[in-house]
């Protein structure tokens, strides 16, 4: 095909960047969109389809929030095998909460090779919510060990936002935020 061609049959309306932004505004609100997830969703499958990595994430963090899991695997693994690291990290946290640690391990060690640079999120996920949750040793320190001040100021915003919980609530959780902020400081 050549340039000119493609300009020419060029529409933004039918691109993935098109149907992830309508996606985005009907599932959060924006741009004075009503609330639709239903509507939502079926954005988010045509830029999915078109070929949108975030997408993917997207539709199966939709299907984990809704406990449909087959379906959250399934775009999270179209997410990993179009080259999206994130959708290794996010099937790990998946099989995590589920006590599968064998399956969580392996989505970890295929998201730390593939990153060069792992998010903050994603490494407090798998800090806490994998190696301490499954008393799991620290792979990987040599991409997160930098990142270990971000790390405890953000477990401190979680703390900060607690004030609108019940005491006892805020109190337990506000235990295991520490407790994490002590592992983190000892294993960083």
């Amino acid at each position: 095909m050549n340039n000119d061609n493609f300009l020419d049959d060029l529409d933004y309306e039918n691109t993935a960047a098109f149907f992830f932004k309508e996606a985005e505004s009907h599932l959060y609100g924006y741009d004075d969109k009503e609330i639709d997830e239903e509507l939502a969703i079926k954005f988010f499958i045509k830029a999915y389809e078109k070929g949108s990595k975030k997408a993917s994430i997207e539709l199966g963090n939709i299907y984990k929030y809704e406990e449909d899991y087959k379906n959250a695997v399934h775009y999270f693994k179209e997410a990993a095998k179009r080259g999206e690291a994130d959708g290794y990290a996010e099937l790990a946290e998946l099989f995590s909460d589920q006590d599968d640690v064998d399956t969580s391990e392996k989505c970890w060690d295929l998201y730390y090779n593939m990153v060069t640079s792992p998010t903050p999120n994603y490494i407090k996920t798998y800090l806490v919510d994998y190696t301490l949750k499954h008393n799991q040793g620290i792979k990987h320190l040599e991409k997160i060990k930098h990142k270990k001040n971000r790390l405890i100021e953000m477990i401190n915003e979680d703390i900060a936002y607690l004030d609108d919980k019940p005491e006892d609530i805020r109190n337990l959780i506000a235990a295991k935020h520490l407790q994490s902020i002590s592992y983190i400081e000892r294993n960083l």
